[in-house]
């Protein structure tokens, strides 16, 4: 896991769909980007990855004029360090562009304000185990009934929620917000139907919104489909005029859970990297990209309502939504207001009443964006348990050698991801270890080989398997830094399959050697060279022309295995075109999709991000199967059946899933993870006197 002018960092475009979502080609080999909305909504600069700094001595005598703005910091950073016993401060390392989660979200316009300014009606938990798989909790539904023939789903609403303006929540606010994002998941124009992602799909199998009652909303399916659960945990419900706005503007609703290629933010942003931006991605169209920069689910029909029991990112929309003005930090708020504070952070900050305007009904709400800080209060109105935490804040900061300084020095709580230069002493030194805990946010990102399984020698499992097997992953994640852990496909606890994990292919050369033999790929004359017939083994491999030593690797174990390769270089747009077109043999390919998220359209035939055009009727029966498991344990028993035969088919090759390692205060006494972020409303802070 909603892009605009996309970065490349390393090898990597540092893209993704907001809160999780999006696939992002990567060329390890070459990455492609699929979809005309790929470059919506990219994250901000990144963070610079200068190793560590000393500042200068602050009690240096002979202070000059030039030092008094350095002074005049140090004792405003000293007033922030008192003032920070009620606050959890989180380093923001780039520009979140907008805090509208229908409005260019980026990864941390997702981070920042789902489930905590804005909340869904329910929530989505992702599994931990047989006894624990994945499920829903209630937001703003406090229960939940599935019709007997699976397609409709009747919400009933919490009561006395109300919007931090004071207005109370009704059931048109939430037909009105639904409605809108149906709209964006069926709409022709690329650019608002991309940005939904797969999950956009799912949206569209819902054919009306009723509302039924005061406090009732039925959601009426074209089939049973139990994915559109999931896709509605994705959508921000808001008041019906600002709905209605979003709505009229194309845009507004879930995104995320599938795949966008490019879709990837920053280090720091969801794990070094993971997809690039971290965390979760949205997904729908996938991206051309580089190289791996830095790391970054049900109620039975027809059974009685589901709520405690029962345990992506929004698309964008055109900044004219009335009432939620659609501004980037840096740039005029809409607001006839003129006040506006100078900014160090990524650019002006929006208007005092334009803030006013970011309205949910979550446990915070928006306090001020300024100075490169988002600030979120705790809204004493909030309908639900009080959380403990009463103000958190994200702060700007490009610089990581900058942050990781504050971090050990108590002004930032936490730091989602190290990048790789501070991967080692420096995020491990005596200061860090005396002031700060290992954070691991593990997102739900695999970095996979995208097969062509159209054409020889991938139409044959045999092959693709193989391929498997001649991979060294423990090597890929040393190359990496230890910045990845060996991946055995898209399905594990809190993945993009939430289910049981699949086991990494052994690294076995014999087996993939006799595998290939069986399929006619031999070495007859002793030259190291495999061939069938009179014909090379010869894959055409989509490179980028950015360094990443992960793909060179990969590269040199196919050479090894006697494969001949016909590596094609090219930019961004040629790459993604010979990938939609089919046009390769192996290509690289980044997914950073919703925990939980329907598979569909990465192995299903047909599959809008199924690059390789697999196809196995079996796996489409098993995909078919998990529409209808409703049941969390009916959906972890589906998952573990498509990974046996995952395993046996080999549709991709995995190789890794990005394993970002960040830090957390040690006065930081509770921070829930889930899907690859914190549970925010969930923090507890140790208390001010203890703390220090």
């Amino acid at each position: 896991m909603t892009p605009d002018a996309p970065q490349v960092v390393g090898t990597y475009k540092k893209c993704a769909w907001a809160r999780g979502r999006r696939i992002r080609v990567a060329a390890l080999v070459g990455a492609v980007a699929v979809g005309g909305a790929a470059g919506a909504g990219c994250e901000g600069a990144p963070a610079r990855s200068k190793p560590w700094r000393h500042a200068a001595d602050a009690g240096a005598v002979g202070v000059s004029a030039a030092a008094a703005p350095i002074l005049a910091g140090e004792e405003a950073r000293l007033r922030a360090m008192a003032a920070r016993g009620d606050t959890l401060t989180v380093w923001l390392d780039s520009d979140p562009r907008s805090l509208d989660p229908r409005v260019g979200p980026t990864v941390w316009t997702m981070r920042i304000t789902s489930d905590t300014v804005f909340e869904s009606l329910v929530r989505y938990r992702p599994g931990e185990s047989e006894a624990q798989p994945g499920g829903y909790e209630p937001r703003l539904a406090r229960s939940w009934r599935v019709g007997t023939d699976g397609r409709e789903i009747v919400f009933e609403l919490q009561p006395d929620v109300r919007f931090h303006d004071g207005r109370a929540l009704t059931a048109g606010d939430v037909q009105r917000s639904i409605e809108a994002a149906r709209r964006a998941a069926g709409s022709h124009d690329p650019a608002a139907a991309g940005r939904v992602g797969p999950l956009g799909a799912d949206l569209a199998d819902v054919t009306g919104i009723d509302v039924v009652g005061p406090r009732a909303v039925r959601v009426r399916l074209a089939r049973a489909n139990a994915h559109v659960l999931r896709a509605l945990a994705e959508v921000p419900i808001v008041a019906a005029a600002r709905a209605s706005g979003a709505g009229g503007a194309g845009g507004g609703g879930a995104g995320g859970g599938g795949a966008g290629s490019g879709a990837a933010g920053s280090g720091a942003a969801a794990g070094a990297g993971a997809g690039a931006s971290g965390a979760v991605g949205a997904a729908g169209s996938a991206t051309a990209v580089g190289s791996a920069g830095a790391p970054g689910s049900p109620v039975a029909p027809g059974s009685a309502p589901t709520s405690a029991a029962a345990p992506g990112s929004p698309p964008s929309v055109s900044p004219a939504v009335p009432g939620v003005p659609a501004v980037k930090a840096g740039s005029s708020p809409p607001s006839s207001s003129s006040s506006s504070s100078s900014s160090s952070g990524p650019g002006s900050p929006p208007t005092a009443a334009w803030v006013a305007e970011v309205v949910g009904t979550g446990p915070y709400r928006i306090r001020s964006w300024r100075d490169g800080t988002v600030e979120l209060e705790r809204f004493d109105g909030y309908w639900g348990a009080r959380p403990a935490v009463d103000h958190i804040a994200f702060r700007y900061e490009p610089d990581a050698a900058a942050a990781l300084r504050r971090a050990r020095s108590g002004e930032i709580d936490v730091v989602p991801a190290l990048i790789r230069e501070h991967r080692g002493e420096q995020g491990r030194g005596p200061g860090t270890t005396a002031a700060l805990s290992p954070l691991r946010l593990r997102p739900p990102v695999l970095r996979y080989l995208s097969l062509n399984a159209r054409r020889p020698p991938f139409d044959d499992a045999r092959v693709r398997c193989a391929l498997g097997r001649l991979l060294d992953r423990a090597a890929l994640v040393r190359a990496g830094k230890q910045f990845s852990r060996a991946a055995g496909g898209p399905i594990w606890p809190g993945g993009p399959g939430d289910g049981p994990a699949m086991e990494a292919p052994p690294f076995d050369r014999a087996g993939a050697s006799a595998l290939l033999d069986q399929a006619g790929w031999r070495d007859e004359d002793g030259d190291g060279l495999r061939a069938r017939e009179g014909r090379r083994l010869l894959l055409t491999v989509l490179v980028s022309d950015r360094a990443d030593p992960e793909r060179d690797l990969v590269l040199e174990q196919l050479r090894a295995a006697g494969f001949v390769l016909d590596a094609r270089v090219g930019s961004t747009a040629v790459l993604d075109n010979r990938l939609r077109d089919g046009r390769f043999d192996v290509a690289f390919v980044e997914w950073s999709a919703l925990s939980g998220a329907d598979l569909t359209p990465v192995l299903g035939t047909g599959g809008a991000l199924n690059f390789g055009g697999f196809t196995d009727p079996r796996v489409d029966e098993a995909l078919a199967a998990l529409r209808q498991a409703w049941q969390p344990a009916a959906r972890w028993d589906g998952m573990r059946r498509l990974g046996a035969l995952l395993a046996e088919t080999c549709p991709v090759v995995p190789l890794v899933a990005p394993d970002p390692h960040g830090l957390i205060s040690r006065r930081v006494r509770a921070a829930p993870v889930s899907g690859g972020w914190l549970t925010l409303r969930g923090a507890v802070l140790a208390p001010s006197d203890e703390a220090r």
